[in-house]
């Protein structure tokens, strides 16, 4: 056959049939040559994040076997079991604040008993499920899957402060934090318009229910107000978008029913900082928020060690680092601001966050780090998103050495596995050092009870006859709590009366009225609080005590009990007679 200028070459039918059948083999080894390539390229990653994961939970575990409980969990876990007999509360006891996480520990309670263990359990689990959260809110933050999971661990695995924290059940934090996460994830839901119509009033449940926690739920309510607020300005003319705010406003009334009800009955006690167990501001406001850029931001960055404030590397390097991340963090919100992303919301609520800290009771406590447990997941979320943008390996063409744009190439991969291996190393050093400073935890308890030598005390009371008295606030409710209710030793004014009943048990015993002192060893400030007014009930030393009843002609015997004196009146003893 003759062939015609410009067109194809014939091609053989054979040479066709052949080129057929092996085309698809061809691609598919491409495929799966790709495949290897992207598992091996993702193993530095992956070992990291397993190495974040394993930390978290050795950490965890160790702070549970070594740390004891304090009279503030105490009081969560005593809450616990009269919410499981029937009398429901809507805060913790004596504060207006902190009902919802004690619902979740009495449920412990009611699964697997009641005990200091049972008592944690409920907020590490609660931390945990806030991580899974964050990770999901940053994969619709970011495209890079890898990002997501590298901020999640990071979060589950430091800062120390953050480890710490996440072990101790002070009755709202594990709560307040799940709802926050929830409300970003949800909120990044309904605006990316590819959620469901349940979307909407689980958000505004969420909300809810985290203000009735805590007003701390604010630090997450700023990002989620900005979102949502730019949606329905861009959807206000759909139908759709009136309905959706609608059901995230009344399911967050729903949430905060419990808040609501309560309030209205009380005159707004939660609304009024005088109403919180916490002293007066002693710095001004400025001031404030510069504690907490020279001292809780280090923490933050395990630079400094929880309780004692020490740093754990040189001063001048801790400096240099803070400043650097400092930086970044600046650095990534104006990235944001400038790139109109929906990290510009967080930027906000990160530059923001020293400031509502600042005005909030006892916010300038930062040795405890209670406080800047929320900063935590903002930070990581707003530094993934310019991170992203910065390791894509594909920023202009869809495939580029057969990367798809949601992989990671090598230098990312290595990059990120890197720095969080940083992270990882810091919070261990922080960790390593926790016990070598002014307040171990545990150094002189045994593994696996740290709460030995309170439980001893308790059963040597029980022992003695002893069923009612007085001790410090930090003394009385933990042994309350370990006794399973058997005692009823109260704390004394100037503290609020958290629990009538046992004061006055307290007051109306007829004899053998305990009034418990407890020298403030190191040991004992470890087991109960670090402070020296464990000494007696308010502080009150145990030699004034015995002036005071010598005074009175009150007869008495004294008991050494696992490292606490016990004074044991025959007769029951005024609170004003001895200046309390």
């Amino acid at each position: 056959m003759r062939h015609r200028a410009g067109a194809p070459e014939a091609v053989p039918r054979a040479a066709t049939l052949t080129r057929a059948l092996h085309a698809p083999l061809g691609v598919a080894a491409d495929r799966r040559r790709i495949a290897r390539l992207d598992v091996v390229r993702q193993l530095p990653l992956v070992v990291t994040v397993g190495a974040a994961l394993v930390i978290g939970i050795v950490e965890r575990v160790w702070y549970l076997q070594h740390d004891p409980i304090n009279s503030d969990e105490a009081l969560v876990g005593i809450l616990a079991r009269h919410l499981l007999a029937g009398h429901a509360n809507a805060f913790l006891l004596g504060q207006p604040y902190g009902g919802v996480e004690p619902y979740v520990v009495a449920a412990t309670f009611g699964i697997f008993g009641s005990s200091s263990l049972t008592l944690q359990l409920p907020v590490v689990v609660l931390d945990a499920a806030a991580c899974v959260l964050v990770w999901r809110a940053g994969r619709r933050l970011v495209r890079r899957r890898g990002i997501a999971l590298v901020a999640a661990a990071a979060m589950w695995a430091a800062p120390q402060s953050v480890v710490w924290n996440s072990t101790l059940e002070y009755g709202f934090r594990g709560v307040t934090l799940v709802c926050g996460a929830a409300m970003l994830l949800l909120a990044l839901r309904i605006t990316q318009d590819d959620g469901t119509p349940l979307d909407a009033p689980l958000l505004g449940l969420a909300a809810g229910v985290g203000w009735w926690s805590s007003p701390e739920i604010v630090y997450f309510a700023v990002p989620t107000l900005l979102w949502l607020v730019g949606w329905a300005w861009r959807a206000r003319r759909a139908q759709a978008t009136y309905w959706r705010v609608g059901a995230v406003v009344a399911a967050a009334g729903v949430g905060c029913l419990p808040w609501l009800w309560d309030n209205v009955a009380t005159g707004f006690p939660s609304l009024a900082v005088s109403r919180y167990d916490a002293p007066a501001h002693p710095l001004p406001y400025l001031a404030r928020v510069g504690t907490f850029v020279h001292d809780a931001f280090p923490m933050i960055l395990d630079l400094r060690i929880p309780r004692s404030g020490a740093f754990d590397v040189p001063a001048p390097l801790a400096v240099a680092i803070t400043a650097l991340a400092g930086a970044a963090l600046v650095g990534s919100a104006l990235w944001c601001f400038l790139d109109r992303t929906k990290g510009a919301a967080l930027g906000c609520a990160v530059l923001l966050y020293p400031f509502i800290l600042a005005a909030a009771p006892a916010g300038e406590n930062w040795q405890l780090a209670r406080y800047t447990n929320f900063f935590v997941p903002l930070a990581l979320l707003l530094v993934a998103i310019p991170v992203d943008e910065l390791v894509s390996p594909a920023r202009r063409s869809r495939r580029v050495r057969g990367l798809r744009r949601d992989q990671l190439g090598w230098g990312a991969t290595f990059g990120l596995a890197g720095a969080l291996g940083a992270v990882l190393a810091l919070s261990v050093v922080a960790f390593g050092m926790w016990g070598s400073l002014d307040d171990p935890a545990g150094a002189h308890l045994p593994a696996g009870s740290p709460d030995a030598p309170a439980q001893d005390l308790a059963s040597a009371l029980e022992r003695h006859g002893v069923t009612a008295g007085y001790a410090d606030y930090w003394v009385a409710y933990k042994l309350d709590f370990l006794s399973a209710g058997k005692l009823s030793i109260a704390d004394t004014p100037p503290s609020p009366d958290r629990l009538p009943s046992v004061r006055a048990a307290a007051r109306r015993t007829p004899h053998d009225q305990a009034w418990i002192f407890v020298p403030p060893t190191l040991a004992a400030r470890t087991e109960y609080a670090p402070t020296a007014i464990i000494e007696g009930p308010s502080g009150l030393p145990e030699r004034t005590f015995l002036d005071d009843l010598h005074r009175l002609g009150v007869p008495s015997r004294v008991l050494h009990l696992a490292g606490a004196t016990v004074v044991v009146c025959a007769r029951s003893v005024p609170l004003s007679a001895v200046g309390l």
